[in-house]
């Protein structure tokens, strides 16, 4: 899956969750689930895909690491980011301070607009 997931391999992704979605939040060695890595990737169908079948865009990789909605803004996906945000609740202020740095410090401001205007849960 995580193979499938990192190439956007989209085809394949479905045929292994046809069976069973319990590998959706399972993490590879740099604890990157699938959607981490379709999401490094900029692999939007995949995405969905997998957002389509459950996975949890706010799973965060190693103890308050990236999530894959961090990881896209640092990436400068806006597709990605928006297929993102739309499966994920208004991020808390934690949340959305990850997102402005990563967005910054990547120089990719007009992937969350949103963010800099702080529209965020408290």
């Amino acid at each position: 899956m995580h193979y499938s997931c990192r190439d956007g391999d989209t085809p394949s992704v479905i045929a292994l969750l046809g069976a069973s979605t319990e590998g959706l939040g399972a993490k590879d060695w740099n604890q990157y689930t699938p959607l981490h890595l379709a999401v490094d990737g900029g692999h939007l169908e995949t995405v969905r895909a997998l957002l389509e079948r459950g996975a949890n865009p706010l799973s965060v990789t190693k103890n308050k690491g990236p999530s894959s909605v961090v990881l896209a803004a640092a990436r400068g996906y806006t597709a990605v980011y928006s297929a993102l945000v739309a499966h994920s609740p208004p991020p808390d202020a934690y949340a959305a301070l990850q997102i402005v740095i990563k967005a910054t410090e990547y120089r990719y401001r007009a992937v969350c607009p949103e963010m800099f205007a702080l529209k965020c849960s408290p």
